[in-house]
């Protein structure tokens, strides 16, 4: 069966901020599995003094930015699927991220997305091999920049095409802004 994905955009009322810090922490055991423990580590990111924190501040900038179209131009795309809980509210903290609709539906949540507009991240740019590329895209600007993308493996088989409909959901919000161009940078292995 295949699953049918909708989004929403990252909001604090739906605790988002803890979802996406639940999603990254799923995703430890299978990086170091695959011997990959050099991208995110062997601890959950969730212990780190500031990374709750962070996520935090990121739904809040996603959320200002798409209410106002102010301030830091980041937007968090939360990818669901329907759900057949019936439990109300959204929950989070150890247990599945779950929403209920205006219309009654349940949906859980199985990835996200964290894009920047128009923008690199500092290490990129101050990497000197990237200067080539990232110094001109800066200049010529209208593009995103795809920071995180990342499914939830505790929810099993309900991610699974969860990253394609998310590269779908950036992809469709760069071309609704008349641009062409996403920009992602890739862990690639001990090569960095």
């Amino acid at each position: 069966m295949v699953n049918q994905f909708s989004f929403h955009d990252a909001s604090t009322s739906f605790n988002d901020a803890q979802f996406m810090a639940d999603a990254m922490d799923s995703t430890i055991p299978h990086l170091v599995a695959a011997g990959n423990a050099g991208q995110w580590g062997t601890e959950p990111l969730s212990r780190k003094e500031s990374f709750m924190q962070k996520m935090h501040d990121a739904v809040s900038k996603s959320e200002q930015f798409c209410e106002t179209g102010a301030g830091d131009r980041e937007r968090i795309f939360i990818a669901e699927v329907e759900d057949d809980q019936t439990s109300s509210g959204s929950t989070a903290n150890g247990n599945l991220s779950r929403r209920v609709d205006e219309n009654g539906k349940s949906f859980v949540s199985v990835g996200f997305v964290k894009i920047v507009e128009e923008q690199f991240v500092s290490y990129l740019k101050e990497t000197e091999s990237l200067k080539a590329q990232i110094e001109p895209a800066l200049k010529k600007g209208k593009f995103v920049f795809l920071q995180y993308l990342v499914t939830d493996h505790r929810v099993g088989d309900r991610r699974r095409g969860a990253g394609a409909a998310l590269l779908q959901k950036v992809k469709d919000y760069t071309l609704e802004r008349g641009w062409k161009t996403i920009w992602l940078d890739c862990w690639d292995g001990v090569h960095g």
